[in-house]
Formats: C-alpha cells, structure tokens, sequence
C-alpha cells in the first residue's frame, strides 16, 4: 500500500461528489473541505490488504476508485461477504468502536485508491459538525438497507445468484477476479467455470 499524498483537485472534485451519492443526507461544501483537507490517499495493488483479520485497525476509508472485498475464512474456506465500490466508507467496527482486531480482512480486488483519515480526524468532524455527525448516521442506515437488500437479491440456485450479479453488479462482473466472485457465491472456481458455460450457451 502506497500513500500518495494529499488528494489532487481532480481527487477532491470526485470525492465530493461521492460523499454526496452515499447519502441522502448532503453536507456542506464547507464540511466537505474540511473533511477531505484531513485525509490522504493510499494506492493498492490487486490482491493487496487494506484491513488485515487478527490486526486492530481504526482509521476510516473511502473507496475513491477500484473495488474491495471483505473476506473471512470460514472453516478452511475463504468466504467473501461483500463488495465495496466507490463512495462506498469501510471501517472496521471492531477496532474503531471497540479497539479490537478485526474479524475479517479488506482486500483491492483490482487496482484501487482510498481515501484515508485516521480516528482522531474523523471524530473531530463528528465532534464538532451536527450535520457530518448526521451524514455519519444516515450512511450507516443506507449501509444497513443495502445489506438487506443484497440479501434479498442474492439468492437461490448458485446459477441464479451469478445471473443476479451479473444483472446488478456488472461492474463486480469485469473487475473481480473468478475466483473471488466463486468465494462470494458460495462455489468453487469449477464450478462458476460450468455455470459461465451454461449461460453462454
């Protein structure tokens, strides 16, 4: 993982508008500035970890390009939870609120670049700015419903969830490894090979 420095204008402009899409809740441009003037931007290699299971991390990210995973192992399996696309803020709920080690990792799954504040910068906004404090709550809400809503969405037969993914999440599709899209369905990397076949015929 690479720091990059402080964000470009170009960098500003687009995360701007991305912590605008991930509410309905929109903050000030005032708000905004002094949120981005207190982060940096990291640059990750596929397959690179941003949170690491078994490690305490406590700094809050915002995807600025690219798209990360969330894995866990289950068993001796690898299991990918979820996705995070840009806009989309990460943090790990264990180490930010409790100071413990996270339980699953965070990894790029393409090249990517996040937006990085540590705890202290990040709760200083919340700590004096009502209207971040609420973006804050309702994105965690919009988390939440989006969470519910994958879970509705992917569902039934492993040839069902692809065809679900590949209508939704098209981008998921074209930037994702096979082999991870497998460990999110729940299937190994054979048999996503049978399923991609199937269709294509």
């Amino acid at each position: 993982m690479i720091n990059i420095g402080r964000p470009t204008l170009d960098q500003r402009r687009k995360l701007s508008g991305l912590i605008d899409n991930e509410s309905s809740f929109v903050l000030s441009d005032a708000d905004k500035n002094i949120l981005i003037d207190k982060g940096v931007v990291m640059e990750l290699r596929a397959g690179e970890a941003l949170i690491v299971d078994g490690e305490i991390n406590t700094n809050v990210y915002i995807v600025l390009d690219g798209i990360m995973r969330n894995w866990f192992w289950n068993g001796d399996i690898e299991k990918t939870a979820f996705f995070c696309t840009e806009g989309t803020l990460i943090i790990s709920c264990h180490g930010f609120a409790l100071d413990l080690p996270s339980p699953s990792s965070w990894e790029a799954c393409c090249s990517s670049r996040i937006f990085m504040l540590d705890k202290d910068a990040f709760m200083s906004m919340v700590n004096t700015s009502h209207d971040f404090a609420r973006w804050c709550l309702i994105n965690a809400y919009m988390q939440l419903a989006f969470i519910n809503k994958k879970n509705s969405v992917i569902q039934g037969k492993a040839c069902d969830r692809y065809a679900s993914l590949v209508k939704n999440r098209p981008e998921i599709i074209r930037n994702v490894p096979l082999k991870i899209i497998a460990s999110y369905l729940g299937i190994t990397p054979q048999h996503l090979s049978y399923i991609r076949r199937k269709i294509k015929k």
